[in-house]
């Protein structure tokens, strides 16, 4: 948000260069999460409420656009893994749809969370 950098807390998403495998291993899966969260916020005002800090000492928060919760939708449109047990249904729901980053069947998200 301007200069302040603010993280989207209860979620883990690939960073931008992060191939997650398969067909997908040619493509950068972190830019496609980015480009997601670009679509949510596209024109809407962004409201953050910074819930702790990490160890660099960016905001950790949640964030709404539009009406809409960015952590919850990252989640649910298979862009980001739930860190926190609320969001889980959202990551089990777009997993079992094959959203997002759960599209590819050559390796799941948390294969690569895990490198």
């Amino acid at each position: 948000l301007g200069d302040r950098i603010i993280r989207l807390s209860g979620i883990a998403a690939p960073a931008r260069g992060e191939a997650c495998g398969g067909d997908m291993a040619r493509s950068d899966c972190g830019a496609a999460a980015a480009a997601a969260l670009a679509r949510l916020v596209h024109g809407q005002a962004i409201t953050c409420r910074v819930e702790g800090y990490d160890g660099f000492r960016r905001g950790l928060g949640r964030c709404i656009a539009g009406g809409r919760d960015l952590n919850a939708a990252m989640v649910e449109q298979g862009f980001a893994l739930a860190s926190v047990s609320v969001l889980r249904p959202l990551e089990v729901a777009a997993r079992d749809t094959r959203q997002g980053l759960w599209a590819d069947a050559g390796q799941l998200p948390a294969e690569w969370r895990r490198r």
